[in-house]
């Protein structure tokens, strides 16, 4: 480029001197004439004209050369002018490209800072996902560890179902209401075989009669079982009452003691001890007459449903209707309420029938209530599987 700019700088010199190179215009020259007068026949004049022609050839020569020097000239300034336009051209679409490669580098910059944050916000997500995962380990081990507990109550519940058949009034009731489910069974069976389309439900019902008098057999020997343990129960109090007298008889003479009011807190608390006692037989005797009366409404309710239906099958549990024809199921439960009563009991008493959810089965603190609930919740699980 300084070359090209070298030659045109000498270029431009060259054309000035030419153009400012400028002779006033000569007259015609006079003619010479020779000192000799011969004229134009002298030698020395013919050899000054040739001399002159040639000079003059030489001169139209060189304004030629100088004329097409001037024009190679012009042609040179004007493409060094394209050439210097075409430069400038070439160095503003570069300082564009510059700005735009700026502008894309900005643009990257930000799109990388966004992938950065995109970055740590999957890192985030991942660790969180890491927590829940974690989360649902733990949650899944608690369930586990729960159904490991309701298994093992379960277990302590037919190992104490299985130890229990003692009380000869408790079977004869309980045996006339199991008597009634036989029944109930029986007629079960029949319209199983009056009706196949309900064959599958059937099936679950008599599943369900068999679960229900499992919970009565269990029922039985819990309440023999409470009851045998009473006796037991109250002669440790009437054993706690003597030891406190004697310890009240042997106190030393000085000791400011009240003997009247030892006795009547004494006396007062085994009285109460034996109104619970009486409350619970009584309330244990109002829930077998209650499992009676259900009975015989899930059999009235059997007789009736066949009566009005052929197609109805009847579950014995929950007095619960299902009509094959229209795929509903009609619930009509009946629902007990009791006295919840607890016998009073020493701090200090062990019992070791507990589970690790802190229920104490087959002890005489047992409440008629939660006896109740238990049968209730198995009844409801019954209805539930079917």
């Amino acid at each position: 480029m300084s070359t090209l700019s070298l030659a045109t700088t000498t270029i431009d010199d060259l054309t000035l001197a030419l153009s400012s190179f400028s002779s006033p215009p000569t007259p015609e020259p006079a003619p010479l004439a020779c000192c000799c007068g011969r004229g134009d026949d002298c030698d020395a004049t013919k050899s000054w004209n040739r001399v002159r022609a040639k000079l003059e050839r030489g001169l139209t020569l060189s304004a030629e050369v100088g004329q097409a020097l001037l024009q190679r000239h012009e042609a040179y300034v004007r493409k060094y002018n394209a050439l210097d336009e075409q430069a400038n051209d070439s160095s503003r679409m570069l300082i564009e490209a510059r700005e735009r490669a700026g502008a894309l580098q900005q643009t990257n910059d930000s799109l990388v800072k966004r992938l950065d944050d995109v970055l740590k916000e999957y890192n985030e997500a991942e660790k969180r996902l890491g927590q829940a995962l974690m989360s649902h380990e733990v949650s899944d081990s608690s369930n586990k560890a729960l159904l490991q507990e309701l298994d093992t109550a379960r277990s302590v519940i037919d190992r104490l179902s299985a130890q229990n058949a003692r009380s000869a009034g408790w079977d004869l009731k309980l045996g006339a209401a199991a008597q009634e489910i036989e029944d109930l069974k029986q007629e079960l069976d029949a319209e199983r075989h009056r009706n196949k389309v309900a064959e599958t439900k059937a099936a679950a019902v008599h599943q369900r009669y068999a679960k229900l008098e499992a919970d009565l057999h269990w029922a039985r020997g819990e309440l023999e079982h409470m009851r045998a343990t009473r006796s037991e129960f109250s002669q440790d109090i009437l054993n706690e009452a003597r030891t406190r007298l004697r310890a009240m008889q042997q106190s030393p003479a000085d000791e400011p003691v009240k003997p009247q009011e030892e006795v009547t807190q004494i006396l007062e608390s085994l009285v109460a001890d034996n109104e619970l006692l009486k409350k619970d037989t009584a309330e244990l005797q109002n829930l077998l007459a209650e499992a009676r009366e259900d009975s015989r409404a899930m059999r009235d309710e059997l007789e009736e449903a066949k009566a009005a239906n052929g197609t109805a099958v009847h579950t014995p549990t929950s007095s619960t209707w299902y009509h094959p024809s229209s795929g509903r199921i009609t619930p009509s439960f009946r629902s007990h309420r009791h006295t919840e009563s607890v016998a009073s009991a020493r701090s200090s008493a062990k019992s070791p029938g507990i589970n690790p959810r802190g229920f104490r089965f087959g002890s005489p603190h047992m409440k008629p209530g939660t006896l109740v609930r238990i049968l209730r919740r198995r009844a409801c699980a019954s209805l539930t599987q079917v």
